[in-house]
């Protein structure tokens, strides 16, 4: 098992979101197993499962990293030339290798640091290894759960694309919205109840509502945006 540095090949070979929806419906139950691991071993509040999949591609020289804009909304562009400015990476891929080995690619980026945290080598192998067995490794990867909100339970984080801009928003709203059918779970975090049985809660949920964008631009080479790339630390 190792730990890989950025591909943009990687981001860009996720599943788009339609088919990423597609797999959550027929695999989600699978990811108790995973949470199980995230439970035993003592990391469930500090990292979740997240659905992987994008909505437009990035170049090489880009990296998708969040800005945070206010309490109830974070964005998340492509970035490039940041100078100095280190980046972290919270949610992670992983691809098992022609060898047999097990590789960690980090997906998406934040430029705040805060309490950074990645599970220690045998966790990782554990979870990369459970992924594997229930084929789960295109559909599924783990988010180092950095974020303070949603704030209560009345309200939750909904993502939706601007694919003129390459931009994702996250917004906190009212989980009035779960109504709406176009909406899909895309992050959860895990919950060891007191008869030991591991429960989990969704995080952020993202609308579908830009399907016939993706398969329209999905496969398109994106314009060259005015964004800078922000630095992975050494």
């Amino acid at each position: 098992m190792k730990i890989s540095d950025y591909n943009a090949e990687v981001f860009n070979n996720l599943n788009p979101f339609h088919m990423a929806k597609t797999e959550l419906a027929q695999k989600k139950e699978k990811i108790i197993e995973i949470g199980k691991i995230l439970c035993e071993n003592g990391i469930n509040e500090r990292v979740g499962i997240c659905l992987l999949h994008n909505h437009f591609n990035l170049f090489d020289n880009e990296l998708l990293v969040e800005q945070y804009i206010n309490s109830n909304l974070i964005e998340l562009s492509p970035r490039r030339d940041c100078f100095d400015q280190a980046t972290y990476p919270y949610m992670w891929r992983v691809i098992r290798s022609d060898a047999g080995e097990f590789v960690w690619y980090p997906v998406e980026f934040t430029l705040i640091k805060g309490d950074y945290y990645l599970p220690n080598n045998n966790t990782l192998s554990l979870i990369a290894q459970s992924l594997y067995v229930l084929n789960l490794t295109d559909v599924f990867g783990i988010s180092i759960l950095h974020r303070e909100f949603p704030p209560d339970e009345n309200t939750l984080t909904l993502e939706t694309t601007d694919l003129e801009r390459r931009t994702l928003s996250i917004q906190v709203v009212s989980k009035e919205v779960l109504l709406d059918d176009d909406v899909s779970e895309t992050l959860w975090k895990f919950f060891e109840t007191d008869n030991y049985s591991i429960s989990g809660a969704c995080e952020r949920h993202c609308y579908s509502h830009c399907v016939a964008h993706c398969r329209t631009h999905g496969s398109q080479e994106p314009s060259v945006p005015q964004y800078p790339l922000c630095h992975i630390p050494e």
